[in-house]
């Protein structure tokens, strides 16, 4: 027979206030992590990959009267370069993956990836030659003819996909920090919080990849996702902590007034 108050005879958890004060904590330090990696994006990430992008964008092609020495194969002007196939490994999500080293001195050899397989790398194999250019150090494309594909070393200027990642970044810390504060100083026997949390962080990020993927294909400045995705997760958050509370209140005009039984 089943203990009584219990399911299918497991004893249920006595609650511990301080059981659910030291979750709180724990909580609270957590939500550190996210915090510190939305400070990165911001702070050192976006700004690296812009710089990078404008540095990119301003080289200009190398001087091709002089070769390139060893100790200057990073530099900041574009090369072309032919190198020869080493490895080649294509995979259907992955893309398509390259090893490549230049046919002439100084040997130097590149470690690149494609997002898709493209025209170029649907036909290349091993130890077939074709001309690339190189920009510190790293290939930024391959050129056969007319055609040409970008390697995922190219750098891009997209940083929508990055801001939409550290505000996510940024919410989930501030969610994680109020649910262990309210664990800390309000511990409930019975309690939605982590329901609520839970709800609300995946909405947060979903709405966070939309804002960023359709950023960078719409060309949205990268200082406009923060904002637009709070104002988008506003309304959100609010149905989904009203939700429950409307719910009973529904439930309980349903079933009216208990009628006492007359003496």
């Amino acid at each position: 027979m089943p203990v009584t108050g219990t399911t299918w005879g497991k004893v249920a958890k006595e609650f511990s206030a301080a059981r659910t004060r030291a979750g709180g904590a724990l909580l609270v330090l957590l939500a550190a992590v996210p915090a510190v990696a939305a400070y990165v994006v911001f702070a050192t990430w976006i700004p690296g990959s812009t710089e990078r992008y404008d540095a990119y964008q301003a080289a200009e092609v190398c001087d091709t009267e002089r070769s390139a020495p060893a100790a200057s194969i990073r530099e900041d002007c574009l090369r072309t370069v032919t190198v020869r196939v080493d490895e080649i490994t294509r995979k259907k999500r992955s893309g398509t993956r390259l090893t490549v080293t230049t046919v002439s001195a100084p040997y130097w050899t590149y470690g690149t990836s494609f997002g898709s397989r493209g025209s170029l790398t649907g036909e290349l194999n091993q130890g077939d030659e074709i001309t690339a250019t190189a920009w510190r150090g790293d290939l930024m494309d391959l050129v056969r003819g007319k055609d040409r594909q970008n390697t995922t070393d190219e750098p891009r200027d997209e940083p929508q996909p990055q801001a939409a990642l550290g505000t996510f970044g940024a919410v989930l810390a501030a969610l994680l920090l109020t649910l262990g504060a309210l664990h800390v100083v309000r511990p409930r026997r019975h309690s939605r919080r982590r329901v609520y949390t839970s709800r609300l962080t995946v909405a947060v990020g979903v709405i966070s990849a939309v804002v960023g993927i359709s950023g960078a294909g719409t060309d949205l400045p990268w200082r406009l996702a923060p904002p637009l995705i709070l104002l988008l997760w506003a309304p959100v958050a609010y149905l989904i902590l009203n939700w429950h509370r409307e719910t009973r209140q529904k439930r309980a005009r349903k079933v009216g007034p208990v009628a006492l039984p007359s003496p």
